[in-house]
């Protein structure tokens, strides 16, 4: 009875670490939209250049759940001192920069935010993946580990966002039937109105806080791998949309070169492909069409890129050179690189697991994770998107 009533108090203490440590993190936000004043529609923008800082906390605290079990101290305080770099820089160079309001659609200002946007997301990720590994920065097996416990827990975050979105749809269209709109509240010159449009996105940001927390307990209890097979079945699903896109080359109308929109989705499709190709776990048992579809898609997807980089510098030529441009086209040399390490690396494998065979035995390719340590370039890549790139176009 003694074991079974400190086993129920362990486990009871733990739920309430998770508890606490979820609304920890999203209470400084919180405290910050309450304490906005009135404002107009041009100065809803700082409200997203400086939610860095709380960003930075609240993955923070997630990441406290990965050493929960066993408190590691200078873990965490690396990991907390890490992302107030970050947000800190962030917020500071936000300032330097002057980016206080909303900058002209065309302007390269305004590019450079959107792509801050984006790889502000790879430096978090990063952080993450390093305190999860206890910052044992060079393990490649540790880093295959975290993207798989990573993708299960995205997508149980999906799983769980799709069900309550649900829900929050048929809540807002009856608030639309009503005539509540927070949109209209939050620009309201009523104190009050403006006061209840905070409190629903306060309680709307507490909610969802608790999605990720919720998903990683889920990924805990039931130690699954959705990730690896939705990773490879994206495989063969990457192969046909790239061969598809292929086609595209032919009419004029429709090529990277001078229609915008399919230049778009090429570089989306080859950023999908190299980021589906970091998440499939060849060093796991798998049968060999996925080891012969890892052989060919990386290959396949060079070629596209090579289109896609032609696409590229055809445009930063005749169009000129914008931070956007500029971006992609240093992320298409990236993905070349990329790419051509992962076919060397996988064609080294099946030579190797080809010489090793013995006579009368059936043939085992081992595939290993050493192209998961690229990671860190794209690390490095995009700390020059947020910080080196706005120095360049500053006006």
């Amino acid at each position: 009875m003694n074991k079974i009533a400190i086993n129920n108090n362990d486990k009871f203490i733990k739920v309430l670490k998770y508890l606490l440590i979820s609304v920890l993190s999203t209470i400084p936000l919180s405290i910050y939209i309450l304490t906005l004043s009135n404002m107009d529609r041009s100065y809803i923008f700082p409200i997203f250049l400086n939610s860095h800082l709380f960003i930075g906390f609240y993955l923070f605290c997630f990441t406290i759940l990965f050493h929960i079990n066993s408190i590691n101290k200078k873990v965490i305080l690396i990991t907390f001192l890490s992302f107030l770099l970050i947000s800190l820089i962030a917020v500071f160079s936000n300032i330097s920069f002057n980016y206080v309001y909303m900058p002209p659609v065309n302007s390269p200002d305004y590019q450079i935010l959107l792509n801050r946007a984006v790889f502000f997301n790879i430096i978090f990720f990063i952080l993450i993946m390093l305190s999860y590994n206890s910052f044992d920065a060079l393990n490649t097996d540790k880093i295959a580990d975290f993207f798989t416990v990573f993708g299960d827990i995205f997508l149980w975050f999906i799983i769980i966002n799709a069900a309550s979105s649900t829900v929050l749809f048929i809540l807002f269209n009856v608030l639309i039937v009503v005539g509540f709109s927070v949109v209209s509240l939050f620009a309201s010159s009523s104190d009050i109105g403006f006061m209840i449009a905070k409190l629903v996105i306060c309680l709307f940001i507490f909610l969802y806080g608790f999605v990720p927390f919720i998903a990683y307990l889920i990924y805990v209890k039931t130690k699954s791998v959705i990730s690896v097979y939705v990773s490879r079945a994206f495989l063969v699903i990457n192969l046909f949309a790239l061969f598809i896109m292929m086609f595209f080359m032919l009419p004029y109308e429709s090529r990277p070169y001078g229609n915008r929109v399919v230049y778009i989705i090429y570089n989306i499709l080859l950023a999908f492909t190299v980021i589906n190709l970091m998440f499939v776990r060849m060093d796991k048992k798998t049968n060999i069409f996925t080891k012969a579809m890892y052989l060919i898609l990386p290959i396949f997807a060079l070629v596209f890129d090579i289109l896609t980089m032609t696409a590229s510098i055809y445009r930063i030529v005749n169009y000129g050179l914008t931070p956007n441009k500029l971006t992609l086209i240093i992320l298409n040399i990236i993905f070349f690189i990329h790419l051509i390490f992962i076919s060397l690396n996988t064609i080294k494998s099946f030579i190797n697991s080809f010489q090793n065979r013995e006579d009368n035995n059936t043939l085992n390719i081992v595939i290993n994770s050493k192209p998961i340590i690229f990671v860190y370039v794209y690390f490095i890549f995009s700390l020059f998107v947020c910080f080196v790139m706005p120095i360049i176009y500053i006006n």
